[in-house]
Parts: structure tokens; C-alpha cells; sequence
């Protein structure tokens, strides 16, 4: 993938030539660089991402890093739960895990 990222992503060089903004920013503002490669070449992440992004009340879909894992992110635990029933019975043969993401406040 590293070999292809120079055909995807726009870079921004100012007078010096130096990278400005390299970052990728899918449509609810967050950024992964390899997101638009491998929506182009994977039809199954692909398929997956969009579909986790589809799911009632989920705030947005992404995959992390290289694309090792999909996710897709909730506001509450309720939505979370009632998604991952949706997401086991339309992926059974996936690996799919219910996390819950621990804020703490100072």
C-alpha cells in the first residue's frame, strides 16, 4: 500500500517545497490516510465500511491505521449494543467485538 500513496492522496507544497497537508479527511472530518486506497482496491473493506457507517445512529465508520481493524463509533452504549447484534448476524464469520471507550476526566 505504502507504494501507492503518492497516486491518492493530494499533497499541498508551499514555495520551499514542503509538504503542507498530506492528510486524507473522509466525510464526518476525520482523517486515514490508507482509508481511500483501500476503498479503491478492497471491495470487501469497502462493503464493510460503508455498511457499518449505514447502521442507525452510528456517528461515523473508519478503520484504524493500515486497515488491521473496522470500526464503527456510538454516543451511547445502547446504540453500540443494538449495532452489534446487526453487525454478528450480517458478518458471522467476522471477528467482532463490543468496546467500550473510557474517558477520563480531570
Amino acid at each position: 500500500m505504502y507504494s501507492k500513496i503518492d497516486e491518492y492522496l493530494l499533497f499541498n507544497k508551499d514555495q520551499n517545497n514542503k509538504v503542507s497537508h498530506s492528510i486524507n479527511l473522509n466525510k464526518n472530518g476525520k482523517g486515514n490516510d490508507f482509508e481511500k486506497i483501500i476503498r479503491k482496491e478492497n471491495k470487501e473493506i469497502l462493503n464493510l465500511l460503508d455498511f457499518l457507517s449505514s447502521i442507525e445512529n452510528s456517528i461515523f465508520a473508519s478503520m484504524t491505521g493500515s486497515g488491521s481493524c473496522c470500526y464503527v463509533v456510538f454516543e451511547n452504549k445502547h446504540n453500540a449494543k443494538k449495532a452489534f447484534d446487526i453487525i454478528k448476524k450480517k458478518f458471522d464469520d467476522y471477528w467482532i467485538y463490543l468496546a467500550e471507550n473510557n474517558i477520563i476526566n480531570d
